[in-house]
């Protein structure tokens, strides 16, 4: 049943891609460094620089909506969480340089992951599961942010730093962020700080979608209660020695940003006020012997918000205060397979103290063990490994969960002749429910639901297992380069919210939302090609098309909610010494194939504009960027609020950066 099932998806799957899209990153998968054993075969893409410049937004997930397979499920601009080839929430990780974000943004879509988007120096998103290397809660994939607070670099200047100012109009945006980098003999620092502030944004028509449901006084072009502030600061220190380094660095990040939703309105409504405190310690080390060279990290958080109701007064205080270890050793050669061990260790103590708590105080101990092995033959490259992962979740009101997971993975990529490459993983991977699919119960006023988990209802709990296949070919050489991938994901026992009928709850009537479990199956792919149409040693013009598309059901056939929708798109790119420039347009299909509220199409155009001035003692970048230049009513498919916002209209945002 199994091959049938692959077989279908991959003849179905053939069909989309004559007019799908992706995303700019044609040719052979990047080199992903921070990996265990140096290398991963999933597709994976890495910004950073001019491109991680121009993309910089108000949420993580805002900032990355544009990459092949990943869309946002925003919350206003205020919150923002990565959506990856359909899978959301407790399914992707959101790390930082290896460490879970330690947040809460997982439990509900209205908390934001405490990233600073205008900090991040590198990004790596690797589509598809990477629970070998990072745990259940990477079965969809991963977001890994460096930000460079742990100085890691022996041969860096003496001192360095950058100032970077930026602002929009449909919001009135303003921001700076700086940065300062020094070493005295074996002694490297950092230190940054950031500030952003925001008003309501500029929308496309009303926000709520519904003319019924529209309050009589709903502006006509303005998302109310949208606003978002933040505000970071970090120090870092390292000790380097012949042979690696330790580091540790400080940080407090805060952020206060309004609900939009049914209960905004433009005198106001519900908001958030989020602080965090973490620590991080990290190193490296090469070493003699069996193991060549080990890394280790340590993460410590503690985390804070407040929501706030529409009269401004306390309501529900969220505290997560939670660690977790990581230590990596790579060995040397063994009958021509090199490879990495691996121990992860987390602990998590979590509390909702007020009228929104609705999963009661939890704790979490878990603890994973893993092995990644490489070979190399004439024929291909390979990856296998497999993970040991053990969770013991406990709450003040229901049953304890502990149980062990197990993963296993392989996968190859090879030449294939005249600049092809071919590349194909498998993986079973076992995934532990998180604390809000077990023990939510209660009225959630951010998905508008009452929220009941499994152990809440007093039901079994299984393990939520998927197989999954990715099978990807590319063209890496000459004028017309493209890259096709397809991917299938097999889940029993799959986790997710069934909606049964309305219940009532101080007076008013909310969704039934009983999370459940079913077998599902979700397929999809992503495509592009790149043209080269001008080259003459100074001047460029090129041509990208590109698509995405995911598809998802239960077993009965029924849909699945906040699906993405198809999207096909163009790029065209031209470069000229200093100067460079890429106009974009991006068609997004209706969605009506889902459980949730459905989307209507539009047609989302962008367009950027970038020059670079080099110094001596100082280098200058400068942009100006247009998006939704169309000023299109736009709706995100994966929102929970979809209903009742609109993504932000016709904007015009300019900055500049100054390194010296």
């Amino acid at each position: 049943m199994f091959v049938k099932r692959i077989s279908l998806a991959l003849a179905v799957s053939a069909v989309p891609f004559a007019t799908a899209w992706g995303g700019g990153h044609i040719g052979a998968e990047e080199l992903v460094v921070t990996a265990p054993t140096g290398d991963i075969l999933q597709p994976v893409d890495v910004l950073e620089g001019k491109e991680l410049l121009l993309l910089r937004s108000s949420t993580l997930g805002e900032m990355l909506v544009n990459q092949p397979g990943v869309h946002n499920n925003p919350y206003g601009r205020g919150a923002g969480r990565p959506v990856i080839r359909g899978q959301s929430a407790s399914r992707i990780e959101v790390l930082k340089d290896g460490i879970p974000t330690l947040d809460v943004s997982a439990l509900s879509p209205d908390h934001n992951p405490t990233v600073e988007p205008l900090l991040v120096e590198r990004l790596e998103i690797v589509r598809g599961p990477a629970s070998l290397a990072y745990g259940t809660a990477a079965v969809g994939g991963v977001v890994n942010v460096f930000d460079g607070r742990i100085p890691s670099n022996a041969d860096a200047e003496e001192f360095s730093g950058a100032v970077e100012v930026r602002g929009d109009t449909v919001a009135e945006s303003k921001a700076i962020v700086g940065r300062l980098d020094g070493r005295s003999g074996n002694i490297g620092w950092h230190l940054d700080a950031s500030l952003t502030d925001a008003d309501d944004y500029d929308i496309a028509g009303f926000a709520t979608a519904d003319p019924a449901e529209r309050p009589a006084n709903e502006p006509d072009d303005l998302q109310s209660n949208s606003f978002a502030e933040s505000d970071s600061y970090s120090f870092g220190v390292s000790w380097f020695s012949d042979n690696g380094y330790t580091g540790i660095s400080v940080s407090d990040y805060g952020t206060e940003y309004g609900l939009v939703g049914p209960e905004a309105t433009i005198d106001g409504g519900p908001f958030i006020d989020l602080e965090e405190t973490r620590i991080d310690v990290r190193g490296e080390y090469e070493l003699d012997g069996f193991f060549e060279n080990t890394r280790f990290a340590l993460g410590v958080n503690d985390y804070e918000h407040t929501e706030f109701e529409e009269v401004g007064e306390p309501g529900t205080l969220f505290d997560n205060e939670e660690w977790e270890a990581r230590v990596e050793a790579r060995h040397g050669e063994v009958a021509g397979v090199t490879g990495a061990i691996g121990l992860q260790l987390n602990d998590r103590d979590f509390s909702a103290i007020g009228d929104e708590a609705f999963v009661a105080p939890s704790e979490a101990e878990r603890w994973g063990l893993f092995v990644v092995e490489d070979l190399e033959t004439d024929w291909a490259q390979w990856q296998f490994g497999a993970r040991l992962d053990k969770a013991d979740l406990s709450n003040t009101d229901y049953a304890d969960y502990d149980e062990t997971a197990f993963s296993l993975a392989a996968g190859f990529r090879r030449p294939a002749g005249d600049g092809y490459e071919l590349t194909a993983n498998l993986s079973v991977s076992e995934r532990h429910p998180d604390i809000e699919e077990l023990y939510s119960d209660g009225l959630h006023i951010a998905t508008n639901q009452v929220e009941t988990g499994l152990l809440a209802q007093g039901l079994p709990v299984e393990k939520e297992q998927a197989t999954n296949l990715d099978v990807g070919i590319a063209k890496v050489e000459g004028p017309v380069t493209w890259s096709a991938s397809l991917f299938f994901a097999d889940y029993d026992d799959y986790v997710y919210q069934r909606i049964d009928g309305q219940v009532l709850e101080d007076g008013e009537l909310f969704d039934n939302a009983l999370y459940t479990q079913d077998d599902a199956e979700f397929w999809g792919g992503e495509v592009e090609v790149g043209v080269g149409l001008v080259d003459d040693g100074t001047y460029t013009i090129d041509l990208t098309l590109f698509g995405d598309f995911v598809e998802a059901e239960l077993s009965d056939g029924s849909d699945l909610p906040r699906i993405p929708p198809r999207r096909i798109g163009a790029e065209l790119s031209s470069a000229r010494g200093d100067w460079s420039s890429n106009l974009r347009a991006t068609y997004y299909a209706e969605q009506d194939d889902i459980s949730s509220f459905n989307t209507d199409s539009f047609t989302w155009v962008d367009f950027d504009l970038y020059y670079a001035m080099p110094g001596d003692d100082h280098d200058w970048e400068l942009f100006f960027k247009g998006t939704n230049l169309l000023d299109e009513e736009a709706r995100a498919s994966t929102s929970f609020v979809a209903a009742f916002s609109q993504l932000p209209g016709r904007n015009f945002a300019a900055g500049a950066r100054v390194k010296f």
